[in-house]
C-alpha cells in the first residue's frame, strides 16, 4: 500500500472520528449522531470490492478495519479490539455477498449500497451488543427498539450522500466490452 494513501486515510479517519464525538453530537436524531468512520469504512470496502481493478490483496481491507476499528474503540466504552473484528466480520460478509451479486451491479448501484450497508450497520450493532453483554458492560447507548431503526436512517443518509460523492470523484465505471448471452 502506498504510504501516502495510508497517511491520508488515517488522517481522514482521525478526522471523521473527531468530527463524529464532538460536532455531530449536537445534530442528534433520537439520542443517535451519525457513525461516520463506520459509513467511511463502509463506501471504502464496498467499491473496493466491486472495483474491477482491486488487485490489492485483502491486507488493504485488514489496515483499514484496524484503523476505523482504533478510532471506533476510542468513543465506546468497551476493550479494544472489538470494533476491529467486527468491521473484518462485515467486509467478509460485504465480501460474499458481492461475490454472489455479480450482475448488474452497475446498474442498481444505489440499491445495492442502501441494502448492503443498512445489513452491516444492523450486524455491526449486534456485534457491538453480543460483546458488551459478554463483557458485562452496561452501556446505555446501545438498545434494539425504535431507536435502532432511527439511528440506521440517520446513518444512511450521510452514508448516500458519501456514496455519491465517493462515485463522482474516485469511482471508475469499467466498461466490460464482452458478448454476453442472455
Amino acid at each position: 500500500m502506498n504510504p501516502i494513501k495510508l497517511l491520508i486515510l488515517i488522517v481522514l479517519f482521525s478526522f471523521f472520528a473527531i468530527l463524529q464525538n464532538s460536532f455531530f453530537t449536537y445534530f442528534s436524531v433520537m439520542g443517535s449522531s451519525a457513525n461516520l468512520v463506520f459509513i467511511l469504512f463502509f463506501i471504502l470496502i464496498f467499491f473496493y470490492n466491486i472495483s474491477a481493478d482491486a488487485k490489492e490483496s485483502d491486507s488493504y481491507i485488514i489496515l483499514l478495519a484496524v484503523v476505523a476499528g482504533f478510532f471506533l474503540d476510542l468513543f465506546l466504552p468497551i476493550y479494544f479490539g472489538v470494533s476491529i473484528i467486527s468491521l473484518l466480520i462485515i467486509y467478509i460478509i460485504e465480501k460474499f455477498i458481492t461475490h454472489l451479486m455479480v450482475q448488474n451491479r452497475e446498474k442498481n448501484l444505489i440499491f445495492y449500497f442502501i441494502c448492503m450497508f443498512s445489513l452491516s450497520f444492523i450486524v455491526y450493532q449486534i456485534l457491538l451488543y453480543i460483546s458488551l453483554k459478554l463483557l458485562g458492560v452496561h452501556f446505555l447507548g446501545l438498545s434494539f427498539s425504535a431507536h435502532t431503526l432511527g439511528y440506521l436512517i440517520y446513518n444512511l443518509c450521510f452514508a448516500c450522500i458519501g456514496f455519491y460523492l465517493y462515485k463522482k470523484f474516485f469511482h471508475k465505471v469499467t466498461n466490460n466490452n464482452q458478448l454476453k448471452l442472455l
